[in-house]
């Protein structure tokens, strides 16, 4: 079981980031340079991909939840253990969930777009940092195990 929760864990590690990655630094500069002076087209396309990459980053959010939880409790041992493991898991914990609400509020299909949308290469920008940053922190982690 712990094999399988760590490959669902890492697999939906690789498809969120992997996604969020395709979008900013792929997707979004390709629809600007295909439609440069249509902002109909670009905002449709747009809101065709990103209602596709919803269903695909919301799953992996519910099955990192899942699986993290899991491993987190296989983990409470090292976390009473270790201050240093157990203020490390906190921090990475804490990123995953801002980097959750950011994955959700870019995703959120509404007619007017809200903060985060409209300011939408930054967030993803900003996401992929923080998806980084919690990588660095497991690799860390994943030593100390």
């Amino acid at each position: 079981m712990d094999i399988f929760m760590l490959w669902v864990h890492l697999a939906s590690v690789a498809v969120a980031v992997g996604g969020m990655f395709t979008l900013r630094f792929i997707g979004c500069p390709a629809i600007k340079k295909v439609f440069p002076d249509d902002e109909n087209a670009r905002r449709n396309l747009l809101q065709a991909i990103v209602g596709r990459f919803k269903m695909v980053v919301h799953s992996a959010i519910a099955l990192l939840l899942i699986s993290g939880g899991y491993l987190l409790w296989k983990a409470w041992p090292l976390m009473k253990k270790f201050e240093a493991y157990r203020h490390a898991m906190e921090t990475k914990i804490l990123l995953a969930l801002v980097l959750f609400f950011i994955s959700i509020m870019l995703t959120m299909t509404k007619p007017s777009p809200n903060y985060f949308q409209k300011n939408r290469d930054r967030w993803l920008a900003i996401n992929f940092a923080i998806a980084l940053i919690i990588i660095g922190i497991s690799s860390y982690l994943g030593r100390t195990n």
